[in-house]
């Protein structure tokens, strides 16, 4: 009996030892790094995620590549004056940037798909955001209270929570990349990601007057700016609806003519001749107007055109015909010519010499 429970307190502590080794193990393998983040601060990484800061992080704040995360409320109330996210990130949390007084600057990387609650709110010098191209939420209050004039948002961005962009006086320009399927109807914008509805002083106001790609009723922004009692000026880019073509005999001295195609929301347009040795291109302007005499530089070449259409704000946008066969290279004429010589030969006869023998006398 005595001998068992020996085995048994024996079993008991090599199994306390065993599940402390684990533990000094696990915790042996978590990656941690320290990077430093001006005015001798620093923030330390715990397996690609920013989890703490030491001391004042101040000045420019350049996020080191190996980080895929910032934590909640990291950096809040930290004196930075600008951030710049690499693509590495993938999610910056609530708060992250919360009541940063001194931040003006944000570039956030094409890694980035969530902008958590409040990440950059309350902070009242931000002039200038840039936001990456995989970003597809935007939450609660994340640039509430800042000072940004415009903003650009990425047509991978599927929603935008309440208040996300409201309480921004300075805020006047939204422009939704040509493609953005943002609109009030599905919920993926509401009446207050603009414009606080709650009531906080000098947030009622609705201060963005033009947006970009807005569509017509029924689509994006269109409606929900109406409802708002504005007249948004949609500055839509051209949209073309048939491609332009180029007619005429393929060929050198021959003249080639280009349609513009069809087109909405377009107010003038330039068509450019280009030329590729390729018919994949790359292609090169050569010419402008609606038609192009070939010359022997084009031989060889495909060539097509190009028109430029552009809406009454000055957005632009091009649409290519199809490319021409390559333009033949005109036949060589070879002339051939033969010139004859005569030679004339004169013969001269020595003349004959008659040599006369005197009789032998005997």
């Amino acid at each position: 009996m005595k001998l068992s429970n020996s085995i048994l307190r024996l079993t008991s502590v090599m199994a306390v030892i065993v599940a402390a080794s684990l533990v000094v193990s696990n915790n042996a393998s978590a990656a941690t790094a320290t990077f430093p983040c001006g005015n001798g601060g620093t923030y330390t990484v715990v397996d690609g995620v920013v989890t703490t800061t030491s001391g004042d992080c101040a000045g420019a704040l350049v996020i080191d590549s190996s980080v895929t995360r910032i934590a909640d409320l990291v950096f809040f109330l930290r004196p930075i004056t600008s951030v710049t996210i690499p693509d590495s990130v993938t999610d910056i949390g609530n708060q992250a940037f919360h009541v940063s007084g001194q931040l003006q600057s944000v570039t956030i990387g094409n890694g980035v798909t969530r902008l958590g609650g409040n990440a950059f709110s309350y902070s009242g010098n931000l002039t200038s955001i840039s936001i990456g191209n995989s970003v597809q939420t935007i939450e609660h209050s994340t640039f509430y209270n800042t000072r940004i004039a415009s903003v650009f948002i990425p047509k991978s961005v599927k929603s935008i929570s309440t208040i996300a962009f409201a309480n921004i006086p300075t805020l006047r320009t939204v422009t939704f990349e040509d493609g953005s399927a943002i609109n009030e109807t599905d919920g993926s914008i509401n009446d207050t990601t603009f414009q606080d509805l709650n009531g906080e002083a000098g947030a009622q106001t609705m201060y963005v007057t033009t947006v970009n790609h807005c569509g017509s009723p029924g689509q994006r922004l269109y409606d929900y700016l109406v409802s708002k009692s504005l007249s948004p000026t949609c500055n839509n880019v051209p949209v073309n609806t048939a491609l332009p073509v180029v007619s005429g005999t393929v060929q050198v001295s021959s003249t080639l003519s280009s349609t513009e195609g069809s087109w909405s929301n377009k107010t003038s347009h330039v068509i450019k001749w280009q030329r590729a040795n390729n018919i994949g291109g790359p292609y090169t302007d050569v010419a402008t107007g609606s038609t192009h005499v070939i010359s022997a530089n084009d031989a060889g070449k495909y060539l097509r055109s190009s028109v430029v259409a552009t809406n009454s704000n000055g957005a632009s946008i091009a649409a290519v015909s199809a490319p021409t066969i390559a333009v033949p290279t005109p036949a060589t004429t070879t002339t051939t010519t033969t010139t004859t010589t005569t030679t004339t030969t004169t013969t001269t006869v020595a003349p004959t010499t008659t040599t006369t023998v005197a009789p032998t006398t005997t």
